[in-house]
């Protein structure tokens, strides 16, 4: 059985290849370890084998890690679908939202993050394909709602996320 440390190992390896074909600094690119269903145990192999940027879907499942885990350096990454009622507590204990496909959720999040803390780093989700069953934001909407996120305070727009619709076989 591989370790978690070997696994870690030999995506570095290939993340360090891609970032050279692509002519892109060492270490420019940066890997996060979804570590929902996986124990604290198994967080703190991956930590030691240099992981420092988790995702969590499920806050229920991320509060008691992110409580347990605070005597390491880690960054957490908020990955789910954002429900209205959740948005205090994500803007409490995250660094990182990456689902963001709302201008209410936004506007809670950052009136909801605590000043003392860092700006919360927020990535727009954008559903490429116009699933009706997947979340994110319409084409048309996205770029308004970077322009919403832009102004506000305790915000910092990174990016967009989307999963595209797989493909056929």
């Amino acid at each position: 059985m591989t370790s978690i440390a070997e696994n870690i190992s030999e995506v570095s390896l290939k993340i360090r290849a891609f970032e050279e074909s692509y002519r892109r600094s060492a270490g420019s690119v940066s890997l996060l370890a979804v570590s929902k269903k996986h124990s604290e145990d198994k967080i703190r192999q991956a930590a030691a084998a240099g992981i420092q940027n988790f995702g969590e879907n499920y806050f229920q499942e991320a509060e008691q890690k992110i409580k347990n885990l605070t005597d390491l350096d880690l960054s957490w990454h908020f990955i789910g679908s954002i429900q209205a009622n959740k948005t205090r507590k994500i803007a409490v204990h995250f660094d990182w939202v990456h689902s963001i496909d709302q201008e209410r959720i936004a506007r809670r999040l950052n009136d909801q993050h605590p000043e003392s803390r860092p700006l919360l780093n927020v990535c727009v989700q954008i559903n490429l394909s116009n699933e009706k069953n997947k979340s994110g934001a319409e084409l048309d909407h996205a770029k308004n709602l970077c322009s919403v996120i832009t102004s506000l305070p305790n915000l910092r727009l990174r990016g967009l996320m989307a999963i595209p619709a797989p493909l056929p076989d």
